[in-house]
Formats: structure tokens, sequence, C-alpha cells
């Protein structure tokens, strides 16, 4: 077992080194739940760190129910969307393909959550995506 050293004080990249430890024993939580485990962002003081963790149910097709994609089924009519759109791909103007992950209630400019297909996460006008969408 390799040694573990105390941590004295928590700066930005202490933090980093615990919650990238902690990231590994979420991993095998939620292996063992069947879960999927994400790691949110941390905020520390030189005393004390808080991590954010969000755990989400896992379908037998393997999609994940997430917070966001449940907030998206509630307010998609109010968006101008349809629930069945969470997970529709669309080609923005230059060409680049996204996915529809989510909404959040709490942003009124972009509240559609979208992730492009390198993986990249972004926040999109609804008026937008419904014409992304149409376009297709």
């Amino acid at each position: 077992m390799p040694k573990v050293r105390k941590i004295k004080s928590f700066d930005r990249a202490e933090c980093r080194r615990f919650s990238e430890a902690v990231e590994i024993e979420l991993q095998k939580l939620a292996k063992q739940y069947g879960l999927s485990i994400k790691r949110g962002n941390a905020r520390f003081t030189p005393t004390n760190t808080t991590l954010k963790i969000e755990a989400s149910i896992v379908n037998p097709d393997g999609t994940v129910h997430t917070k966001d994609a449940e907030t998206f089924k509630m307010y998609a009519r109010m968006y101008e969307l349809e629930p069945t759109d969470l997970g529709r791909e669309f080609t923005d103007w230059s060409g680049k393909t996204f996915t529809i992950t989510g909404a959040s209630s709490r942003r009124c400019r972009t509240p559609i959550f979208v992730e492009r297909a390198d993986g990249k996460r972004f926040r999109m006008p609804c008026k937008e995506v419904k014409a992304l969408l149409e376009r297709r």
C-alpha cells in the first residue's frame, strides 16, 4: 500500500490531488451500486475543502438519469421543444455536431445544455437550438 502523506493545508494543487483520489474511490462505489457518479466543482480554504458530487441512476440501455436531463424533460415545452428532443443531434452553422444533454431552469438566456462531438459541454439559447433542430 502506498504511503499516504498528511495534508497540512489546502491550496489549488493539494485540493486537485485530493479530489482526484476521491474520484477514484467514487468510481469504485459507482461500479458497486450500478450508478453514474460525477465529481463536480470543489471549493477550498487553507483549512477545508468542499466537493460536489452527483449520483445518477443508469438505465438498462446505458443512458443516465441526470438532473439536467430530468429538468429538460420537465421544461421542454416551455422552451418550445419536445421532451423527446433530449439526446437529439444537430449541426450548428459552422458544421459542428452537438447533442442535447439537458437544461437548467435557473438560466434565462442559455438554458439548454449541449455536448459537442469531442465531449466539450456548452449552454445554448433555446431559440437557437430549436432553429438548428428544424434546419435538419
